[in-house]
């Protein structure tokens, strides 16, 4: 259980951080875990935004229900 909670606030830390990762891997790491670039999306004032990628630990519920974002609407190209 210990551990458990350990990696949860580590990954939860990790994709409210506000840091940018290369675009590379970035694009590699949202395969396994939720990015900053990634989750960022979901505190968007758009509503359409807000109401995506609700994941902070594990990205593959939110492809599996249809939720997954990749950029905001506005995002400039990396």
């Amino acid at each position: 259980m210990l551990l458990f909670e350990i990696l949860l606030n580590a990954t939860s830390v990790f994709n409210h951080a506000n840091v940018r990762l290369p675009a590379g891997i970035d694009r590699v790491l949202r395969l396994l875990v939720v990015t900053p670039d990634m989750h960022r999306v979901h505190h968007s004032v758009e509503p359409r935004e807000t109401n995506s990628n609700f994941g902070f630990n594990l990205p593959w519920w939110d492809r599996l229900f249809g939720t997954y974002r990749a950029q905001p609407e506005a995002a400039t190209p990396r």
